[in-house]
């Protein structure tokens, strides 16, 4: 199942970053994208997370560039079934 994250890049002043970034994405610590060129602050990723009963931990890592130094931040997301009633 696929499971679309959107991605939005803030600076210290709480602005969308307005560099290219080179951005990191890992599931449960194994890398699904590598250095994704972000513009203007946001991206859109779709990722291959099958239906489970744990949820996924997902860090975002978003690169030094000229203006900004490094960050990373991680979120828990739970991809469940939802079980149609009568």
């Amino acid at each position: 199942n696929n499971a679309t994250v959107s991605l939005k890049i803030f600076d210290e002043k709480n602005n969308l970053i307005n560099r290219d970034t080179k951005v990191t994405v890992k599931v449960n610590g194994k890398t699904v994208y590598n250095q994704i060129i972000v513009s203007n602050g946001v991206a859109n990723l779709n990722l291959n997370l099958p239906v489970s009963s744990k949820p996924y931990n997902i860090t975002i890592i978003s690169g030094e560039n000229s203006v900004y130094a490094t960050s990373t931040t991680s979120f828990m997301f739970k991809n469940t079934v939802k079980i149609p009633t009568k």
